[in-house]
């Protein structure tokens, strides 16, 4: 009983190990199989999941990428922005002046209201239209160029002569335009004007005026002061010691062969006279 009792245990024993053994195989067969299958998926799952964020990553940076650009662009503009209207180096201190003989630089720059003005408020128009309300600019031509350059083409008034009033003399042009004695000419003709209202510069006088003394002066040697008042015309000296009357309307061609006739009856008569008059074309006076 115990040998049989201690076999049959035995006989279990290993029946049961060698039914025991393939399931442990069995088992141990799964646990590997499913360790790899983890691992194959983990591996797999970690791929794919890295892929998605390289993705999603590349995705955001193309939504980003334009309002990033957008963003830095805006700021260089308003940087640069903010330089041109800061720096001193866009505001006009000076001027370029081409034509001009008595005008001084200075002078535009003021009356243009450049000194200190930024470029960028620069207007040649305006400017131009500023420049040509001064008497003694006839045109002006204005061009502006950065960082703050500004030059101005001038077409200044010619002087004909020089025109007093009430004490005060002026130039005037061809066109009878006053403007301010910018300098000194020489031997220049003066026009005295003995009745008219104060003058300015800016005004205008009768241009026929200026334009007949300035043929008597060609015409006639020694005439360099002729006076002019609207109730007799004009008048000047000659220095055979008469003082001669006529008018601007008046050809002056005419009148220099007139007073030159007029001289030649005088020395040949003998007659003696201080007042030449020849305000009119049908006769000479004198007394």
């Amino acid at each position: 009983m115990t040998a049989a009792r201690g076999t049959g245990h035995r006989t279990r024993t290993a029946a049961a190990s060698a039914g025991r053994r393939p399931r442990a195989g069995t088992h141990r067969t799964s646990r590997s199989q499913a360790r790899g299958a983890m691992r194959s998926y983990s591996t797999t799952a970690a791929g794919t999941g890295h892929l998605r964020v390289h993705r999603l990553t590349r995705a955001r940076w193309r939504f980003l990428l334009p309002k990033v650009c957008a963003w830095v662009l805006l700021l260089a503009a308003a940087g640069l922005l903010a330089y041109m209207f800061i720096s001193a180096d866009f505001y006009v201190w000076d001027v370029e002046v081409e034509g001009a003989r008595w005008v001084r630089g200075q002078d535009l720059l003021q009356a243009a209201g450049l000194e200190g003005l930024s470029i960028f408020y620069a207007d040649p128009v305006v400017i131009t239209r500023r420049l040509e309300s001064l008497p003694q600019i006839a045109r002006a031509e204005v061009t502006c160029d950065l960082p703050a350059r500004v030059r101005v083409l001038v077409t200044e008034r010619t002087p004909a002569a020089v025109w007093q009033n009430h004490g005060v003399q002026y130039w005037v042009d061809q066109e009878g335009v006053l403007f301010p004695r910018l300098g000194e000419l020489e031997n220049p003709l003066i026009i005295v004007e003995q009745d008219g209202p104060a003058r300015a510069a800016g005004d205008r006088v009768e241009a026929r005026v200026v334009e007949a003394a300035g043929r008597l002066a060609e015409l006639i040697p020694g005439v360099r002061i002729v006076g002019y008042s609207s109730a007799d015309g004009l008048f000047f000296d000659i220095p055979q010691g008469y003082r001669v009357l006529t008018r601007p309307e008046r050809d002056m061609e005419a009148v220099a062969a007139a007073l030159q006739a007029l001289l030649d009856k005088l020395s040949r008569e003998g007659i003696s006279a201080r007042v030449l008059d020849l305000r009119y074309e049908s006769r000479a006076y004198w007394r």
